[in-house]
């Protein structure tokens, strides 16, 4: 169910009456039914994939209260491979075996068929993820485990974060959930002012850039000069910046109004000096799962410089293949990677050189967006089409194009790099803090309201990019 659907707002508004009546555990059981009925909404059988991961992880982590380290480290295995088996089975089966599997067939003389690639369930990255760490932080002994399987069903299921996240740890959740906290009338307001703002940040700004310039542009890119495929790339950053910032937004403000407090999944990632700064300001619960249950545990830094150097590497490669069973997302993450070794290296052979922030953060922002077009390109030609574009391109031609564009686009780039980069330097004053509730919501609406008269091309309901990792 998309949060920008008219169904989302009927269901959210039944949500809030049953939320009113109930208390304790009832409010618990409300929840969860909520959840379950929200993930159902996609596919009734996905709700039953769910409650399945639910129920193994609750049990091995219960078992897991015993003295025996050898019986815990086989159970929290257990978890990682049934994990894992989910993710591979439905996520990269056909991609294993259409692209391995069937070409060595063929090279041995073996006619072997073609999996069909279907669409994973919406959103098992993000829940077997969570029920993942959950097993993890038990075992190190972080985290008891949960007596209560409805406090740690309804802690996997909880609807805002279930699809596209933020991944929320146990450790943060689970006692919030045991307090059996309920709707707060001092968040509401926060909370649905986080919504108010998510919700410009999708519709009006992120499904604007993609009608008007990215879905065309990354669909056929020859048919445009490479100026244009330039305005394509950049284009394509705002709107995935934009789209899913905006959901954390809308996630983390309606579970506000629901009375729980979700960690901040994004911090203006491209005022970021490097490629290290960029991963603390980028999908933050990502990247700090996987600093925590790879990194670290593959031996961080505190190794080597080469096993320093793989193990960037081999987490940021499968943090690219977390996102999709494509080559292009495992280039993606080699990308990225290797940003991140040639960031470490360039550090430890000019030590005490001091490099312009300004400069730094126009490099880091300029290759993040180079290595955005593998992340939305369907083959390897369109992605170099993409990366010649900046050396064919001349001065004249800038001109004539930016001369071309509409107002309305002109203004829509203004807002994303204004909002973006420039309300950092704002006085506290400028955000409007200090306004009593009642005039933000005017405020809030009347923004809205302008921003959807003048954008009409973002009012047709897009599916969140993040929903289909």
């Amino acid at each position: 169910m998309n949060f920008t659907h008219p169904h989302f707002f009927l269901f959210f508004i039944l949500f809030c009456i049953g939320s009113i009546l109930t208390k304790g555990k009832a409010h618990l059981f409300w929840i969860l039914i909520c959840s379950y009925a929200f993930y159902a909404y996609f596919s009734w059988g996905y709700a039953f994939l769910l409650l399945l991961s639910t129920v193994v992880d609750y049990l091995l982590a219960n078992r897991m209260c015993s003295e025996d380290r050898l019986k815990n480290k086989k159970l929290v295995i257990t978890s990682i491979v049934f994990n894992l088996s989910l993710l591979f089975s439905f996520k990269y089966l056909s991609f294993s075996w259409n692209t391995l599997v069937h070409p060595l067939g063929e090279t041995l003389g073996m006619t072997l068929p073609i999996l069909e690639k279907s669409l994973p369930p919406v959103g098992i990255s993000f829940f077997t993820f969570q029920t993942m760490s959950y097993a993890m932080d038990v075992y190190r002994g972080n985290l008891n485990a949960s007596k209560s399987f409805l406090n740690f069903a309804v802690y996997v299921s909880m609807f805002p974060q279930l699809v596209a996240g933020p991944i929320v740890r146990a450790k943060d959740l689970l006692p919030q959930i045991a307090e059996k906290a309920g709707m707060k009338w001092n968040m509401i307001g926060e909370g649905g002012q986080l919504f108010l703002r998510g919700f410009i940040k999708k519709v009006c700004i992120a499904d604007t850039f993609a009608v008007m310039i990215v879905d065309a542009g990354f669909r056929q890119p020859e048919l445009f000069s490479p100026e244009w495929r330039v305005l394509i790339m950049l284009a394509y950053s705002f709107q995935i910046y934009f789209d899913f910032s905006g959901y954390s937004d809308m996630a983390i403000g309606i579970g506000k109004v629901m009375g729980f407090e979700f960690p901040k999944n994004f911090d203006h990632p491209y005022r970021s000096a490097s490629f290290s700064e960029f991963w603390t300001r980028w999908h933050i619960s990502l990247s700090s799962w996987l600093k925590d249950y790879l990194y670290i545990p593959l031996g961080g830094n505190k190794k080597s410089t080469l096993r320093t150097y793989f193990n960037l590497m081999l987490t940021m490669t499968l943090g690219g293949l977390w996102h999709g069973a494509s080559w292009m997302f495992v280039l993606w993450g080699v990308l990225h990677g290797l940003a991140l070794i040639l960031q470490r290296l360039a550090s430890s052979l000019f030590k005490g050189v001091r490099v312009p922030k300004l400069f730094s953060v126009v490099l880091v922002f300029s290759l993040t967006t180079l290595f955005w077009v593998p992340f939305r390109s369907d083959n390897l030609d369109h992605v170099l089409m993409f990366w010649m574009s900046p050396f064919e391109i001349s001065l004249e031609g800038v001109w004539s194009e930016i001369s071309r564009l509409n107002w309305n686009l002109k203004l829509l780039f203004s807002i994303a790099v204004g909002s973006h980069f420039l309300l950092a330097f704002c006085p506290a004053n400028f955000h409007l803090k200090w306004l009593p509730f009642p005039i933000k919501v005017v405020l809030w609406s009347t923004l809205l309201f302008w921003m959807l008269h003048f954008y009409p091309e973002g009012q047709n309901v897009q599916p969140f990019i993040y929903f289909q990792f």
